[in-house]
């Protein structure tokens, strides 16, 4: 199946926090954490209760994993770095730009098949993605960011890849397509559960899980630079229990969950 080139590339979107203004191109005593788009609520919330002292002011930039590696790799300007899939940490580290001993998982997630809700009667299980109605499937690009490489492993996994590959919509991110299925320009969409959650215009069908399901980890690790202090306590208590509990309420999963 041949998917068709994304015709922009995601910016990041920054939220600067502390009163530092986003995008700052010199020295200063910034605390910079680059983070994929599934965590953008969640991450707010357990920043929200971060309070170190002396405080250094965060910004939270967040994109697609992949975008968010490249812009890593370009500018060198991230402290600590969170994506939603190994792929994209990996090519980080092996440009040796994590601080050794810091890579971690910090938490877990699930894909999910979502249709809008104004749309009922789809069988659960793989069997809605064989129904007649399916005329278009919203997934992420699987070349571009994890979402995407991890529905592609699933339907693999199942022996729909081909059969599904001219009703595939492929999209920026997970939270494109779920936007896709969410206005009715598709029919479903596979997209983590974190995000179909948080909707109010599309309802999960089914969560995948059991052999088929991929093992969705969102590895973090400090890199090197001037900040990595900083960066490597913000990292420690992000997998304390205060943050935590805030990555659950958003519907994230244990590092240690399973399939």
């Amino acid at each position: 199946m041949r998917l068709p080139l994304l015709a922009t590339a995601l910016l990041a979107t920054s939220l600067a926090v502390g009163g530092c203004p986003a995008g700052r191109a010199d020295g200063g005593a910034v605390l910079r954490v680059y983070a994929a788009a599934s965590l953008r609520e969640a991450l707010a919330e357990a920043h929200a209760g971060w309070r170190p002292r002396p405080a250094t002011p965060v910004e939270l930039h967040y994109a697609g994993s992949g975008t968010l590696a490249m812009q890593i790799l370009a500018a060198g300007r991230a402290d600590l770095f969170i994506a939603a899939g190994d792929g994209p940490m990996d090519r980080v580290e092996a440009e040796g730009l994590l601080v050794g001993g810091t890579r971690v998982v910090l938490a877990s997630n699930r894909l999910a098949v979502v249709a809008p809700t104004s749309e009922a009667g789809w069988p659960t299980g793989p069997a809605s993605l064989k129904d007649p109605r399916l005329r278009r499937l919203a997934v992420a690009d699987p070349r571009a960011v994890p979402a995407g490489a991890y529905a592609r492993a699933f339907l693999e996994a199942e022996g729909l890849w081909e059969e599904l590959g001219s009703r595939l919509a492929p999209a920026q991110d997970a939270r494109a397509a779920l936007a896709a299925v969410e206005s009715g320009a598709a029919d479903l969409g596979i997209v983590y559960r974190t995000d179909a959650l948080a909707s109010t215009r599309s309802r999960v069908i089914w969560e995948v899980s059991g052999d088929s399901a991929p093992r969705i980890a969102y590895p973090m690790a400090v890199l090197r630079g001037p900040r990595e202090g900083e960066a490597t306590a913000l990292a420690g208590w992000l997998s304390g229990p205060e943050a935590q509990t805030a990555l659950r309420r958003h519907g994230f999963l244990p590092a240690s969950a399973g399939r």
